[in-house]
Formats: structure tokens, C-alpha cells, sequence
């Protein structure tokens, strides 16, 4: 490791001082922060490889470097730092193990080379740590995955998710009433398996050696300002920023979060559908059941069934009118105001949306 020149703790010592001093500039004085320790630490006074490199932009949504310097202690971020790195490789006829593919760059996409000997390719899903420096260590072995690069002879090709969206897939693979455990996958076709949705990302990827941001044909719903390496809340965009830092997965007081925005039956209510000549097959009970049996809102996993029913027995409420809103699939917006719900909640329906609506070739190269 390179030693530190004189000035850089002073520097250092002094940036620290002024951090309490002028709060208005604390994100600024961060970066400078960052930028000097990272050059500091790099052998030779030269950036280290990856240094500049994306976190986890790969493949459900654009995710954000997370902050691990002394300028933030919010734990509630520390998901962002825990990753899954998905490959593909092939048991071997002679049971020697998997041994990963090697993919090449190609006009459209990458493609794997599939040799004789390779029995059945499979999909692997690695857990690995967001390393600034060195990419992404996997946890098993230490390798250093680097996130979308084969490099120009070709290589091992690697997709790094966040553990908790890797988690929200196979929640949403498992809503899919028909499983296909395979790599092909019809034009239309929506994700049903880990192999389907490596399929989707594959040819999402330019063929290419090496990609920064893995392209989505929905632009993952918002968030472009958000996804420089050295971004801060305050950088632009701070509503999107928020919306995709919090935590998908175990959401705090997920049913008093969707329930207070319950709102009592009123005959004028009842008046306006029969006024609209909209008739309502369904009573309130069956519209109670809808929001808790996972058929019309599969994102609602772990809505708590017992609070819901106990909230019915104290109230004559609108449970379809509750049930409509949630069913709009752009609730995920921080614009919308026509519920009030817990921001992770608002992060799951926007990633469960780009999971929906996800469909093999759905970018154009």
C-alpha cells in the first residue's frame, strides 16, 4: 500500500472539522473525502481497477452505490452492500463439478461456447459483497466477479443482483401459475425460473465486451439521476433516491401502512357507482378477502391476514375501493398521492413491476 503524503491528513482532518461546521456542504465534503482516501489507499497513485465501477446496476433495478463511509451510519442501507452474482456453467460427464461457461462478444448479445461434454447447464447464484475497489468478492471462494466484462478473448460472464431483489424474484417466479426451469423462453413469455430470468438479462446486455449499465426497456421506472458511483441524497432526483434505497423486503408495519389508507363505506360512495351505472358484483367481504389471498396482489405476501380481519370487524369499510388503488401499477411513483404507504413498499411494487412486464429481446441493441 502507498504511503499517505503529508498533506492528505491535514486535508483529511480538516474536511472532518468543517463537516459539522457547514452542514450545507456535507455531501460535497464526503466526495472529496471518498476521492482522497481511495486515491490515497491505490498502489502507485493510480486509481485501482474497478475503482470507478458501478455497484449493483445490473439487473432488477438501478441500484445505488451504498455509503459506507464515516458520513452515513444508516444501517437501514446496509442491503445495498449484500449481493447474489448469477452465472451459468455445466456439470461435466465426469463429474468433476460445474465448470463455468465462457462467453464471447457477438454483434447482438454474448453468447456462451457450449462444448459436447457439458451435460446440463445450470444457473448459479453466488452470494458475494460489494467491494468499491475490487468489484464483487464472492463469499465461497474470494473470487473477484466483475459485473458484466468478459473482456475482449471472452470470459466468465457475471450479473450481480441484490440479495433482497434475488429474494423478491423468486417470491414473484413462485406467484407464476406454470414453472419453466429452462433457458428458452417464448418472445412473451413471462419469467418463471431463475434460468428464464438470466435469459432476459442476457439480451438485455450488448454484445459487447464489457457493459456499465445493464439497459431495461422502462428505464427501471425512474431513478437515472441516482446511479453515479459518488451519489448523494441531495444530488438531484432526491425522491427517487429515497424510493430506491429503502429496503424492499420486511417492511416495517407493512399492514397498518396499506390500512390507514382504509376509508368507510358511505352510501354517497354507493350512490356514485349506481349514478355511473358501474355495478358492483362483489360484496366488501369478498373485496377483504381479495386484498389478503395473494391472487390479486401477490406483491402482498406477507400482508398480516389476522390484523386485516380484525380491522373488518371494527367498521363498515371500503375494501374495494382500497383494493382498486392498489392495483395500479404505477403506486410505486413518488408522485402518486393516491396512497399513502411505506417507501420500501412503494420499491417492491416498482420491482415487482419491472419483474412483470420483463420479456426476453424486450430491448432493442
Amino acid at each position: 500500500m502507498a504511503q499517505l503524503p503529508v498533506a492528505s491528513p491535514l486535508i483529511i482532518f480538516i474536511a472532518l472539522w468543517l463537516i459539522p461546521q457547514l452542514p450545507i456542504y456535507r455531501s460535497q465534503l464526503c466526495r472529496v473525502i471518498k476521492s482522497i482516501v481511495a486515491f490515497a489507499v491505490a498502489p502507485s497513485w493510480s486509481p485501482a481497477p474497478g475503482m470507478y465501477s458501478p455497484a449493483l446496476h445490473a439487473a432488477l433495478l438501478p441500484i445505488i452505490t451504498p455509503n459506507r463511509y464515516p458520513c452515513s451510519d444508516d444501517e437501514s442501507k446496509d442491503w445495498l452492500t449484500h449481493a447474489v452474482v448469477l452465472t451459468t456453467g455445466s456439470e461435466t460427464s465426469d463429474d468433476a463439478g460445474i465448470k463455468l461457461d465462457t462467453y464471447r462478444t457477438h454483434p447482438s448479445v454474448p453468447f456462451p461456447d457450449l462444448h459436447p461434454e457439458h451435460a446440463q447447464r445450470c444457473l448459479l447464484q453466488l452470494p458475494a459483497e460489494y467491494d468499491e475497489r475490487k468489484g464483487f468478492p464472492i463469499s465461497a471462494s474470494g473470487e473477484n466477479a466483475i459485473a458484466m466484462d468478459i473482456g475482449m478473448a471472452g470470459g466468465h460472464l457475471y450479473f450481480p443482483v441484490h440479495e433482497l431483489c434475488s429474494q423478491l424474484a423468486k417470491r414473484f417466479m413462485d406467484s407464476q401459475p406454470v414453472s419453466r426451469d429452462t433457458f428458452e423462453m417464448q418472445p412473451q413469455e413471462h419469467i418463471s425460473s431463475g434460468k428464464q430470468l438470466w435469459e432476459v438479462l442476457l439480451h438485455r446486455m450488448p454484445g459487447s465486451e464489457s457493459q456499465y449499465i445493464l439497459p431495461e426497456p422502462h428505464d427501471y421506472y425512474g431513478g437515472s439521476g441516482c446511479r453515479n458511483v459518488y451519489w448523494e441524497p441531495d444530488d438531484g432526483e432526491p425522491e427517487y433516491g429515497e424510493l430506491l434505497e429503502a429496503a424492499p423486503l420486511d417492511v416495517a408495519n407493512l399492514a397498518e401502512g396499506i390500512l390507514q389508507n382504509l376509508q368507510p363505506e358511505t352510501p354517497e360512495r354507493r350512490k356514485d357507482i349506481g349514478v355511473t351505472g358501474i355495478e358492483t358484483v362483489y360484496g366488501q367481504e369478498w373485496w377483504c378477502e381479495a386484498l389478503t389471498n395473494r391472487k390479486r396482489l401477490p406483491w402482498l405476501w406477507d400482508l398480516d391476514s389476522e390484523v386485516v380481519r380484525e380491522k373488518q370487524r371494527n367498521g363498515n369499510w371500503d375494501w374495494e375501493l382500497l383494493v382498486n388503488k392498489l392495483s395500479n401499477p404505477e403506486i410505486h411513483e413518488p408522485t402518486d398521492t393516491t396512497l399513502n404507504l411505506p417507501v420500501g413498499l412503494r420499491n417492491r411494487r416498482r420491482i415487482w413491476r419491472c419483474l412483470e412486464e420483463a420479456r426476453v429481446g424486450d430491448v432493442n441493441h
